[in-house]
């Protein structure tokens, strides 16, 4: 792989989780409502990307930040 490939790829890993975390406070949707929006081809990816990013997973950062 080139690097310009591997920049636009680690950007758009890194993105990803934060357009969710955008998307859990702002829209107050499901994870499992997410995931695929956001291209992920399955809940499982989804939720290890964004846990990589947040240190937890998608529903304890919404519940987290909601307070639900």
């Amino acid at each position: 792989m080139n690097r310009h490939l591997q920049i636009i790829f680690i950007s758009r890993r890194t993105s990803l989780p934060e357009q969710a975390a955008t998307m859990l406070l702002s829209y107050r949707e499901k994870p499992g409502e997410i995931y695929h929006k956001l291209g992920y081809e399955n809940h499982s990816s989804f939720t290890q990307s964004f846990k990589q990013v947040y240190g937890i997973t998608p529903s304890e950062y919404q519940q987290q930040k909601l307070n639900v």
